[in-house]
């Protein structure tokens, strides 16, 4: 029986972009303590292609995949900007549109995803809440955020496993193409 990894390839983001998104969610995490359960910052991620279940075979694909794709995308800068909310999960956007959507559907479709299920939308996950009242106090609080512009370096596989905390472990990197320099 092959083993069975749960997989996704996303991007990370740049430490002064995560410092800084800690810096502006800082006041919002003391007032909203009891309603809110913070994602670590080592788990904030841009997802690109959700993956789900592969067994090691065709995680050997996967790791192709990317790296071709890695190899051939001009990386494109990124921002956060802007909040939402999915279920119980609180974000925040990322301003980096066409590259990000052109990479996401680059992906899935090389992974043999069908990207009409699932509809792709740039976004960082930082916290989780059933809460309305927390939910409207993060958007509030956070809708204008802009936080500073940073170019992805590398394109990552990551297993995740489910449960109550999710756990997120980095299985392999590959850089992006940088622009030319002019």
């Amino acid at each position: 029986m092959p083993l069975i990894d749960r997989l996704f390839l996303a991007l990370q983001l740049a430490p002064e972009v995560s410092a800084d998104l800690v810096t502006a969610t800082r006041s919002l995490r003391s007032m909203l303590a009891d309603d809110v359960s913070w994602e670590p910052e080592s788990h904030w991620h841009i997802t690109l292609a959700f993956l789900g279940n592969r067994d090691r075979k065709e995680r050997e694909q996967v790791c192709r995949t990317a790296a071709a794709a890695a190899r051939t995308a001009e990386a494109a800068n990124l921002r956060i900007a802007g909040t939402g909310r999915f279920n119980t999960a609180l974000w925040v956007g990322v301003e980096g549109g066409s590259w990000l959507q052109g990479m996401a559907e680059g992906l899935a479709h090389r992974s043999g995803l069908d990207a009409q299920d699932r509809s792709f939308h740039a976004h960082v996950t930082v916290a989780r809440s059933t809460s309305a009242s927390a939910a409207q106090v993060f958007h509030a609080d956070l809708g204008n955020y802009l936080g500073p512009t940073w170019l992805p370096r590398k394109l990552a596989l990551v297993e995740s496993s489910t449960g109550r905390t999710p756990r997120y472990r980095l299985l392999q990197q590959w850089n992006l193409r940088r622009a030319p320099q002019i």
